[in-house]
């Protein structure tokens, strides 16, 4: 049997990255129209929890879950925690969305605040965007071949 859980119950999860352009926040009419255009859940990256709460605010009585995607779950294990305690519970939250296209390099850190998100809420998927980003050193190397 499987652990997974569909972030937005009944409906099937069809995600919009980027909500708004990057001026604007995404507003309720926002979320309303995603909700219209058949997508469940949407994704912007933040860092200020304030800018979160509102986000998530917006999103209700849409039909569209929020992703938190904010670089204040990758800083450290404590802010991790205080960041997934704050939102775990709000009903409009999709998933976390923890990091896009991380390096090889930071996998093992990463792996530990994966934890730390799973033991504070087991109840939201943790959504990495994975790709083949290569180690620091081979990306540098990488990238002076393509100048």
């Amino acid at each position: 049997m499987s652990n997974y859980k569909n972030p937005t119950p009944g409906k099937f999860p069809i995600l919009a990255k980027s909500l708004c352009s990057v001026h604007k926040r995404p507003t309720k009419s926002c979320y309303q129209l995603l909700a219209e255009c058949g997508f469940s859940m949407g994704t912007e990256s933040y860092f200020a929890t304030d800018v979160i709460t509102r986000t998530l605010k917006n999103a209700e009585d849409t039909g569209v879950k929020f992703n938190i995607a904010s670089s204040a779950l990758r800083n450290n294990e404590q802010t991790c925690a205080a960041v997934v305690n704050q939102f775990k519970n709000n009903p409009n939250l999709g998933m976390w969305n923890f990091v896009d296209e991380p390096c090889v390099d930071d996998f093992k850190h990463l792996s530990e605040l994966v934890k730390v998100i799973r033991n504070n809420d087991p109840n939201h998927m943790v959504y990495i965007n994975l790709s083949a980003t290569p180690k620091q050193s081979e990306k540098k190397t990488m990238d002076r071949k393509f100048l």
